[in-house]
């Protein structure tokens, strides 16, 4: 790599890891969100073109640490505590999310607020008729004493890179666990687990690295005026 592709590398660096940063703090009041956490990859031949060859390419990963749980009175508010996640259904497209804040479709669904569908433990859509729902510990629905289903909360064996959130391939789906060290609370959400203060310094920090790259083109253009000036004299 010369010079130019470090500049430009540490440029693009330091503006991802703003957008990662920036990402953060505006979903620090977002239930159930996972902050992101930046970190350099260096680029293998095979999944590399030769001009990025061994560059670091900066990339995410989830910070799974438990958020604040606290009341909210609301019987379709749900809270994961411990380990695990809902998979909801959008179409064809499943995803996992912590976020627990749900409603109830018209036709009878329980739905979040992008309309995705809750799933249960078993598989197909959560469904009630009624918010006066029970929901235990461990995701049974129950409508008096009638059993509705049972919600799941699975795990991903990759979920700190970038599984939350985006749509699972069939494969996924198939490898999902079921969460072992997790259980539901009803009438209760998540908060985020975003620390403003750290998301701060990481803006802080990527600013100077985004400063460090202007920095050496400046001085690449400095050394070309120099050669150039003393190319002229001597000829």
């Amino acid at each position: 790599m010369g010079l130019l592709d470090i500049a430009s590398t540490t440029m693009r660096g330091g503006e991802r890891r703003i957008e990662i940063a920036a990402q953060n703090t505006v979903n620090s009041e977002t239930p159930g969100y996972k902050a992101h956490i930046a970190f350099s990859e260096v680029q293998s031949e095979a999944n590399s073109s030769t001009s990025d060859l061994n560059a670091p390419q900066v990339r995410f990963a989830h910070d799974n640490t438990q958020g604040a749980i606290f009341d909210t009175g609301e019987a379709l508010d749900l809270a994961v505590d411990g380990t695990g996640y809902f998979l909801v259904r959008d179409g064809d497209n499943f995803s996992l999310t912590r976020a627990g804040k749900f409603g109830i479709a018209a036709d009878g669904a329980l739905i979040d607020a992008s309309g995705r569908i809750l799933q249960l433990a078993s598989g197909g859509d959560a469904t009630t008729s009624t918010y006066a729902l029970e929901i235990l510990p461990d995701g049974t629905m129950l409508d008096g004493t009638s059993i509705m289903g049972t919600i799941g909360l699975f795990e991903h064996a990759q979920d700190s890179f970038g599984a939350l959130g985006r749509a699972l391939s069939a494969d996924e789906i198939a490898d999902l666990g079921e969460a072992e060290n997790g259980e539901i609370r009803q009438a209760m959400l998540e908060r985020s687990n975003v620390t403003l203060s750290d998301e701060m310094v990481e803006l802080m920090k990527a600013q100077r690295q985004i400063e460090s790259g202007a920095q050496i083109i400046r001085a690449y253009d400095q050394l070309l005026d120099r050669a150039i000036n003393t190319f002229g004299r001597s000829g």
